[in-house]
């Protein structure tokens, strides 16, 4: 009778052992699913984030290629002869022009080489300026530079000194930016090639539509001024079609002893 109990136990252990054996099987089968689930997973993270990467770099390449040419055609129209090409590079340059720059640019003497506004944090070049052919009064090709008008007076001169400037380029704030927060009081300061300086002092300031300017008025010094210096900048808003802004900002200063 026990012998035959102990025949039946084993019979049954003999039976359950393959239903044993199988449960580490089908665990073995889930875990080796889940592991190719997520490799499959990791390929196309690292695919989409190889693919992520390449067009970064394309994107970047091709935006500093472009910013290349650019550069490139504005320098090429600064260079060149014709003055169509120059008109339109202006105040399309936006490269920063370093301090040992401004340190080295020499002029003639009698010449104004550089401009300090120390109200509103301006120290900039003083560049030659004429007429575009439209008959407009040229501007510097970089935003961060001035322009003196050759067919103004120099400094030290009866009459004005006339030097524009740009209130922003494309994408980025130009030298002349903060012009409008000129007070009357406020000081400038010319420094010619020879080193010698005059000073300035706000008299006073307007703003008008670009079709309303009196270029023959800004072209004298203020009233019961001699020696004047008359700034001027872009304000208002940007006109597509004609690739300007619609005011103009004039500051009239006299010089002081």
């Amino acid at each position: 009778m026990r012998s035959a109990k102990i025949l039946y136990m084993l019979e049954n252990i003999e039976v359950a052992h393959p239903k044993r054996d199988e449960q580490p099987g089908g665990v073995l089968r889930k875990v080796k699913k889940k592991i190719i689930t997520w490799q499959f997973v990791s390929r196309s993270i690292a695919i989409a984030l190889t693919v992520l990467a390449l067009y970064t770099v394309a994107d970047t390449l091709i935006l500093n290629q472009k910013v290349k040419k650019e550069r490139s055609d504005t320098v090429a129209a600064a260079q060149s002869d014709d003055s169509n090409k120059r008109q339109a590079a202006e105040g399309k340059d936006e490269k920063d022009i370093s301090d040992d720059v401004i340190a080295r640019y020499k002029v003639a003497p009698e010449l104004p080489r550089i401009i300090h506004i120390n109200a509103i944090g301006v120290k900039a070049r003083v560049l030659q300026m004429g007429v575009n052919a439209d008959g407009s009064m040229q501007a510097p090709i970089n935003v961060f530079d001035t322009g003196w008008y050759t067919g103004s007076v120099r400094p030290g001169q009866k009459g004005a000194s006339i030097i524009v400037g740009h209130v922003s380029g494309p994408t980025r704030h130009g030298i002349f930016e903060k012009l409008s927060q000129l007070k009357n009081g406020d000081s400038i300061t010319i420094e010619n090639g020879a080193g010698k300086l005059f000073n300035y002092q706000v008299v006073a300031s307007e703003t008008v539509k670009l079709e309303n300017v009196d270029m023959n008025k800004f072209m004298r010094p203020a009233n019961g001024v001699d020696e004047g210096l008359n700034l001027m900048t872009c304000a208002g808003k940007w006109i597509n079609s004609s690739s300007t802004m619609d005011h103009r900002l004039m500051v009239y200063a006299k010089r002081t002893p």
